[in-house]
């Protein structure tokens, strides 16, 4: 799948990579995933938000990857089987695009 994954990057304005929290094959993966991302001509600078899955499991500190996967991340721990902050990697491309943005957020609604 990895060829055909680089299409759907194509005129990204911002991505959302989740991986496994639990998972070091899936934590492994997080920064080329990101590279792959910014490796499509136009998304060299497009924010990008890691959100670690499984928060409601106890393991050590992964905000690290944030600062590995490059410029304009950030990072979000979720649970999707608790529902414990699913909005907050939306919240946090919100925030990082609409700096962005020519005109004020609530003149586009």
């Amino acid at each position: 799948y990895g060829g055909l994954r680089e299409g759907y990057y194509v005129g990204a304005q911002c991505a959302i990579v989740m991986y496994d929290a639990t998972s070091v094959l899936s934590q492994r993966a997080v920064a080329d995933w990101c590279r792959s991302i910014r490796a499509v001509p136009g998304n060299e600078a497009i924010p990008i938000v890691i959100a670690a899955n499984k928060s409601d499991i106890k393991r050590p500190d992964l905000a690290q990857l944030a600062s590995l996967a490059g410029p304009a991340v950030s990072f979000a721990e979720i649970s999707v089987k608790t529902g414990d902050n699913l909005e907050l990697p939306f919240c946090q491309l919100v925030a990082m695009t609409s700096k962005n943005l020519s005109q004020p957020l609530r003149q586009l609604m």
